[in-house]
């Protein structure tokens, strides 16, 4: 039980007191920054990247919205141009 409680103090302790060390170490406290900056980029990317997602789909629909469309009306001018020389011919 004893070595339980020392351990556990130790720890506590420790960890505590290294903290307010590192906090004092300006090296520290830059890459620390520097994580949360990147924590926060990594966030907000992943958000664009879900919005980006989504929208690739519904772009996909209108581009072949687009295509059919195209092809249906340059299938109506052959018909057209077809049956016209078929009148003249």
């Amino acid at each position: 039980m004893e070595q339980g409680i020392f351990r556990i103090l130790v720890e506590n302790g420790t960890n505590e007191r290294l903290d307010e060390i590192a906090m004092g170490d300006e090296a520290y406290r830059k890459a620390s920054q520097e994580l949360d900056d990147a924590i926060l980029e990594r966030e907000s990317l992943a958000g664009r990247l879900q919005e980006v997602d989504k929208r690739i789909p519904v772009l996909y629909g209108s581009l072949m919205a687009a295509y059919a469309k195209l092809a249906y009306e340059q299938g109506f001018k052959d018909m057209a141009e077809i049956f016209a020389k078929s009148l003249k011919g």
